[in-house]
């Protein structure tokens, strides 16, 4: 799942593979983990290139 602010984090707590989103806050960037580029950088498709 994606995300980027803390009305994600309970989704991306229960997904196989969360994935925030470059311009998340800076707390979710390192409890989550995986980090992608921002909105408007193509974060999203980054991302599934990579998985």
């Amino acid at each position: 799942g994606f995300g980027d602010n803390y009305n994600d984090e309970a989704m991306l707590d229960v997904v196989g593979h969360p994935v925030l989103m470059g311009n998340a806050p800076e707390d979710l960037k390192k409890k989550i983990g995986t980090v992608t580029a921002d909105n408007n950088h193509d974060g999203i498709a980054d991302a599934l290139e990579k998985m």
